[in-house]
This record gives C-alpha cells, structure tokens and sequence, in this order.
C-alpha cells in the first residue's frame, strides 16, 4: 500500500510539532494517545473506537487511580446497561393504551459522531397514561421523579417530586439532559427532529425516555443516545455499557511529577481488608491508641487514623483477613504520613505456620530495610512510593510455604533508634489498608465492612472499528506501556492481534518464571523476540508485509527479523493491556499507533528511541 492511501478515508490531522511518531512523510490510521488526550479516542478519526469495559455489577469496585494532582479518585460508573442498544429486549415501550410509538436504532449521527443515534416517536397518549421507551432495569429502586426539556427554548423544568435539572448544548445540536434525584444522576442526550419537547422519568428500577409531541404523531420524533445512571449529584463524562454496568477508563498519574501515565490496565483483584480506611474498626491496638488524623490521599477528612504508642515494647494494631483465599502469595500495602521521631514498620503475618516479614519505612538512610522474618518464606520484598502532602504508600510482599486462608497485616510503632525501648509517644497516620493476593500492589480499593473486588479492565477495538484502520497485507505497530510489577508465571501483555491459532504480532513483558525477567517482548509464530534486559517501560514496533516478513524493535535497538510469511488469515479485532481473557498488563499504555504499511527498520529504530 502506498504510504498515502490510508483505508477507511479517514480525517487526518496536522502533526504534533516534534512528535517522531508524526513527523514522518506519512501518517498512522490509528493514533490512541492516551497520556495526553486521556481519552479513548483516536487522534486520527476523532473517534472512540475503542470499548473498555469494567464491571460494577454486585458491589464490585469502580476502581481508582491517581488524578494530575496527584489526588487519588475513583472512577464513575454507569449502571445502565445497554446504554446505546435499544434495539435489544432490556429495552421495551412503556404503552398501556397501545397508542403509537416507535424507535429506530442507528438512525443518525451521534455526538460521538458514530451511526448510533436512535429516533423516538411518541404521540400524546389521549388517556394520559404516557408513551415511553424505558431502560434495562437498574440495580436499585429510584424514587418516582420528572423532569421536562425543551430542546427548542434549550430549557429545563422539574415537574414532579422536585429533581435538580439542567440542559448542557453539546455540539451539531445535540443537549445533554440530566436530573438528579437521592444522590443519582440521571442523563441522556436529545437531539429535535420534528419535535423539541422531551420528558425523564425515573420510576419502579427504569430510566423512561418521553418524546412529547401532538395527539396522533407518527412522523416527527427526537433524537436520543448515550443514556446514563450514575451515583452523585451531577454527571460525569457519558461512559458506554453493554451487558453490565461498566466504570469509565483511567488515565492515571504519577502521584510525586503529576506526569500522566496513559491508560491503566489491571487483572482483577480484591482487598480482602475490611476495614480499609479506619483503623479503629481493626482488632485491639496492642499497646496503642487510635485517633481521628487529617485529610487523605482521597481529599477525604476524618476516617484515617493517628496510632500512637502508649507503652513501652512493640506497639501495633493488625487485621486478620481470614476471607483470603488459599495463596501463597500475598501483598498488604498502607498509605503512611508524619511518622514521629521514631520508625514505623510494616508486616504480614501467618501464625498457622509461624512465618512473616516485617519492614521498617521511616528510616532516613534506607527505607524499606527489612527488620525480621520468621520461618521460612520464599520471599519477600517491600515497596516503598511517594504521594503528595506527606504521604507514603508502602507495599509487603511475601510467599509464604505453603498455601495460607489467613493473613494478617501489621503497622507497628517503634523508637526513634529502631528499637522497641523507649517507642512511648511514637505516632504515625495510616490509611488505605488493603490485602490482596498477588506480588505486587495494584491501585487502592476501598473497603467499609467487607471485602470488595475490582473487576478486570478488558479493552478492545472490534468489527468496523477496526477494519476501518487496519491493512491485512502489511503494517506497523507502535506501543509504549509501563508495568507495575513483574508477574512470577505469566506474561503481561499490551496488545495482541485477535484470530485463535494463526500467527499474530504481540507485544508483553514477560514473567518471573522466564529468562531476563520482566524483558520486553514481541511474540509471535513468524516473529518471537525478547530483549535481553529486564525493563518497567518500552517502547514497541513490529512491521509486518506479506511476503516480505517482519521486523521487531524495542527501545531503539533492532530485535531481528523472519522472513516467514506472517499472513494465514484476516485479523478481526485487537485486544489491548491482556492476552484473550488473562495475562492482563497491570500497568499503564501511554500510546498505540498503527501505521497501514510497513515502516523501514531504520523508522522503527527512530520512533522507539
């Protein structure tokens, strides 16, 4: 293909000045940049082609991560499902007199700019019973409250059981109308098509949707899409769901430069603590005393807990997580602030086989030197990271022996020496406890009296959204990602082309088990290339012709070449941050590019440098 001829007739844009990715003679089909966008649409289109998807069903967490000011946050959610297929039986009319009404699914443009716009037409009911498309039923029982827009005079009104209402212009005509009742947030986006006058309603655990027009209407309607439930008082960015609930992405920051990072990607975990954020619910402090302390890494004031010693020995409170499962390996983590004079430790304990280990944090020279272990754990390490106004969040991980169902999680207190002899008075603020099992912490997910689990992040482009960027007899991927942590027995991928059991370019970090660990990788069954360091970050390129071969490089330096023919089958779909459904990346994807041919090896070298 000539490097001209861009599939799809997609809209470029001016290149980013000093962007190596764009300054080239040619530009990519697709160009997520997800650092700085912080947004899941591509640069090229201008739309959201890709569909992340997190489940909040059951009490899962929505997740959390770290905002520009280094603030952590937690993710909205939206608890409509199906929030763009109405053409679907979770969507049905709300007709008791079987007066007219009709919906057309994929009608016109949406303000996403896709086809995906529904029309609406509702005449007046002559009983006043009302005619209604109502939503998939929602997973809490909201009180009965309207609220009436007009799209013309670009108003908004309560008209029962007084919500908060506005109307927001959008853009090509578009309103997002919304209402907030009891701590929801109820919104969807309207659009005039013959009529003006919409009606919301939220009643008997559905969302209705009301084109209000004239007695006997068959033809003019309205417009609507992207139709959102959400807890606050206000409403966040529209966040598409399918067949559950879904959370929105997470652009996440390094808490101590505030520099983005890109998309966060992680496996599923659970905070087996139940009590994450208040240490006066853990068990007896020994030989201490809780307190209220001041304000958290959250912004939130009054749950985190001053300790304090107030006997001579070994003061600390501990968490029994007795709903762990039986693992092996295991990682407690504490947010910490304004230690005292003294050291503050951290542990994780089994008593069943009488193995732990324990950390000393505070100490100016080495923080994060281990104090004792007991027993014989494989082992055990401590991580130790900065976040803004004083805070610390460290991280135990051991293995212990032999399978464990409970842990327990130690902060303790000690003197100003790094012994236990004179440790009275010793104080420290503790906050955001969690247990999980793992070898690495993942970000913060808060508990209050029960165990919670964050579902995976599972992020794809599919069907036309990927046809219409991505060249089947030739390409080139670029990525740059990060991880967290190095997984002991898997690999931790970034991107995978989809078809089971043809050849495919991927790119992961590999696992502990494997030789370097934690290298940068390009697999594939015509190209398989690893660096031969172990790394937190890379930058990936693979260029792929059919006939031809392939070419892999990571940061700057050639990896090799296979003059294979990579191409048995069409591709369909990519996956990005995981492999199928595991070997998800716990970590960050700041860019993915494709370019719809195939780069020169040199151009590789320069884009991944």
């Amino acid at each position: 293909m000539s490097p001209t001829a861009i599939p799809g007739n997609l809209i470029l844009q001016s290149p980013t000045a000093n962007d190596p990715l764009l300054d080239l003679n040619t530009q990519p089909s697709l160009d997520l940049q997800f650092a700085t966008s912080k947004t899941l649409n591509d640069r090229v289109s201008g739309l959201p082609l890709v569909d992340l998807q997190r489940d909040v069903s059951s009490g899962k967490s929505a997740g959390t991560y770290v905002d520009s000011t280094g603030v952590i946050r937690t993710s909205k959610a939206n608890l409509l499902t199906y929030s763009q297929q109405i053409d679907i039986p979770q969507w049905s009319y709300y007709n008791p007199d079987g007066d007219y009404i009709s919906v057309t699914p994929n009608y016109g443009v949406a303000p996403d700019s896709s086809y995906t716009a529904s029309f609406l037409v509702a005449g007046v009911d002559t009983n006043a019973n009302g005619l209604a498309i109502t939503s998939p039923t929602l997973p809490f029982s909201p009180s009965n409250t309207v609220a009436n827009y007009d799209l013309a005079a670009v108003t908004a009104s309560p008209a029962f059981n007084s919500p908060t209402v506005d109307i927001e212009p959008y853009s090509n005509g578009w309103y997002r109308c919304w209402f907030s009742k009891d701590n929801y947030t109820y919104s969807v986006y309207a659009k005039a098509a013959g009529l003006s006058q919409i009606k919301l309603q939220s009643f008997n655990s559905k969302l209705f949707i009301y084109a209000v027009g004239t007695s006997g209407n068959t033809t003019n309607g309205v417009l609507f899409w992207g139709a959102q439930v959400e807890e606050g008082s206000t409403p966040s960015p529209y966040i598409k769901t399918t067949n559950l609930p879904s959370a929105a992405p997470r652009f996440d920051h390094d808490p101590t430069t505030n520099t983005s990072l890109g998309l966060l990607v992680e496996e599923s975990r659970t905070n087996y603590h139940p009590h994450s954020s208040n240490l006066s619910l853990w068990s007896t402090p020994s030989k201490g005393t809780v307190g209220t302390g001041g304000v958290n890494p959250d912004n939130s004031s009054g749950l985190n807990t001053l300790f304090t010693s107030d006997e001579v020995g070994d003061s600390f409170v501990y968490d029994a997580s007795n709903a762990v499962p039986s693992g092996t390996t295991f990682t407690g983590s504490i947010f910490y602030k304004n230690p005292s004079t003294g050291w503050i430790g951290l542990g994780i304990y089994n008593g069943a086989i009488n193995e732990w280990a324990r950390y000393f944090l505070s100490e100016s020279t080495t923080p994060g030197s281990v104090v004792s272990t007991n027993g014989s754990p494989v082992s055990h390490s401590v991580d130790i990271q900065q976040y803004p106004n004083g805070w610390w969040r460290a991280a135990v991980t051991i293995t212990f022996s032999s399978p464990q169902t409970a842990v327990n999680f130690i902060p303790l207190l000690a003197s100003s020496d790094g012994t236990l002899s004179t440790n009275i008075g010793e104080s420290c603020e503790f906050w955001g406890a969690q247990v999980e099992e793992g070898a690495f912490p993942t970000s913060y997910i808060p508990t209050s009296g029960s165990t919670v689990t964050r579902a995976a992040d599972n992020a794809d482009i599919t069907g036309s959204n990927f046809s219409r960027w991505y060249e089947q007899s030739e390409g080139t991927y670029y990525a740059q990602a990060s991880k967290l942590g190095t997984n002991p027995s898997v690999q931790q991928t970034i991107l995978r082309t989809e078809l089971l059991n043809t050849r495919y370019p991927e790119f992961s970090f590999r696992p502990a088990s494997e030789s370097p660990a934690g290298a940068a990788a390009v697999y594939g069954s015509y190209l398989n290339v690893t660096s031969t360091v172990a790394l937190d970050s890379a930058k990936f390129a693979a260029a792929y012709e059919d006939g031809v071969g392939a070419t892999s490089v990571i940061n700057g330096i050639y990896q090799g070449s296979s003059t294979v023919d990579p191409i048995v089958s069409t591709r369909s779909s990519i996956v990005i941050g995981r492999y199928y459904s595991a070997y998800h990346l716990n970590g960050h994807i700041a860019r993915l590019t494709y370019y719809p041919y195939r780069l020169p090896d040199a151009t590789l070298q320069e884009i991944t440098s």
